[in-house]
């Protein structure tokens, strides 16, 4: 009638041992009973051996959490010693290793799956919060490792011995003895590492295992270098020329960002980006059209204007306001390359390039520097009005590209310049070459909404 099972064959009445039954069955089962009870049973001995077995498995679990933690620091440290972040650097250990529970600690979302985490460098505070979270596992550690010790010294000698020797938990002690001096150590070495200019980790509000250890702070809350703590209170100046600024041309402040609110977004991150800029400016863009813009600056001529501003096709979003359909109905906040004349790059402005050539290499140039360009009118216009109520308006020997980032060999240049008293938003064709045009590098600073 065809093949039965071993179960189907056996009658459920028939006496006789579960071996006898079921020889699969009842051999796994009495291994699963001997691997609980241990050799002597259920006695007091056997209690205690699963008691301490569960705890050494506890302790492995926190052990696996502790050394990808430290793990992340030691890598951190290793890249103390580099100039620059490489492009197609290998992801490391940590990157391999990483779980969810440990991304968890680093971005706040435990929603989010480990493949998806990959920033490369650790921002001082999360080196902090890391060092936190690997010296509370390192107490729980010991904890558990304290009650084993005090259920082992409870075993007779014979099978405290014979345990012992099948035990890992002298080699989780070692290991986690060698590495606790160095966590606070690695985390405070590790906070002058450089930060990847690409991936810059958002600070947010996360628990690890229930407890609140992250709280946002502002940019003067922050651990400052020299350098940085100088263009902070410089940008604190800037801040109210710009306010100057805007009213020196008539231009409406509703709705502008408190300086309260713009310093939110100037992280260390930030400020080391803007000292690469050879003259930060701190920019507040108005949500007001380009049109608007240059009718100000018409309507309110600064010393020295002599003409309207020269404009070609100014509702052309291609050419002035980086490809984008519309620009965007908010104040915008960025520190931007703020010098008079942007000092022309000989590598670059060779005199054999096209301008389409010298607009990428100067859009890459300040790419490797982890900068982005300053990509459209509206920005060079407000930093013009700057630059024209202080008696310094931008680019008077050079041409300034404002569409780089959207350019191709078929589209016009759109060019900004100062001449003879006028301002230019003008064109310039992609296969020509222009022998001082350049970029200005720009850092957006994200504003947060009190």
């Amino acid at each position: 009638m065809g093949d039965t099972h071993a179960a189907d064959s056996v009658d459920p009445g028939a006496k006789g041992s579960e071996t006898e039954k079921d020889p699969n069955k009842s051999l796994a089962r009495i291994e699963r009973q001997d691997q609980m009870t241990g050799p002597f049973g259920q006695d007091e001995q056997s209690i205690l051996l699963r008691d301490i077995m569960n705890l050494e498995t506890r302790i492995e679990l926190l052990r696996r959490d502790y050394e990808m933690m430290t793990e992340a620091l030691e890598d951190e440290n290793q890249d103390i010693t580099t100039e620059e972040p490489e492009a197609e650097k290998p992801a490391s250990p940590w990157h391999k290793r990483a779980t969810l529970k440990v991304a968890r600690v680093l971005t706040g979302r435990p929603e989010r799956k480990p493949t998806k985490f990959e920033p490369t460098h650790l921002t001082r505070k999360e080196k902090k919060q890391i060092a936190t979270a690997a010296m509370d596992v390192q107490q729980q550690i010991e904890k558990l490792m304290a009650e084993r010790d005090e259920k082992m010294a409870k075993l007779d000698t014979e099978t405290r011995d014979e345990h012992e020797a099948k035990s890992n938990v002298v080699n989780i002690r070692d290991f986690v003895a060698k590495r606790s001096g160095r966590v606070l150590a690695l985390a405070e070495q590790g906070a002058k590492a450089k930060v990847d200019p690409v991936q810059e980790l958002e600070l947010r509000g996360m628990t690890y295992d229930g407890r609140p250890i992250y709280e946002q702070k502002t940019a003067s809350e922050y651990e400052l270098s020299v350098e940085q703590t100088e263009l902070l209170k410089n940008l604190e100046k800037q801040y109210s020329t710009m306010h100057d600024t805007l009213k020196i041309y008539h231009i409406s402040t509703v709705g502008i960002p408190a300086w309260e609110q713009v310093k939110k977004g100037l992280t260390p991150e930030v400020l080391d980006k803007a000292l690469k800029l050879q003259e930060p400016a701190l920019l507040l863009v108005p949500p007001t059209t380009r049109k608007s813009k240059v009718e100000a600056i018409n309507k309110h001529p600064a010393k020295g204007q002599k003409s309207d501003t020269y404009t070609y096709e100014l509702n052309n979003n291609d050419l002035w306001n980086g490809g984008k359909s519309q620009s965007e109905n908010k104040w915008r906040v960025s520190i931007v390359e703020g010098i008079q004349d942007v000092q022309q790059d000989k590598e670059i402005n060779d005199g054999k390039r096209t301008n389409y050539e010298m607009s990428k290499l100067w859009v890459k140039k300040y790419e490797n520097q982890g900068l982005d360009v300053m990509n459209d009118a509206d920005a060079y216009l407000t930093l013009m009005m700057k630059g024209l109520a202080e008696g310094k308006p931008i680019d008077p020997q050079t041409w300034c590209v404002l569409n780089g980032k959207n350019l191709t060999k078929s589209t016009l240049v759109a060019l900004g310049a100062w001449s003879d008293g006028q301002v230019y938003l003008s064109d310039g064709y992609p296969d020509r070459s222009y022998s001082y045009l350049h970029l200005r590098g720009s850092v957006e600073v994200n504003v947060h909404n009190p």
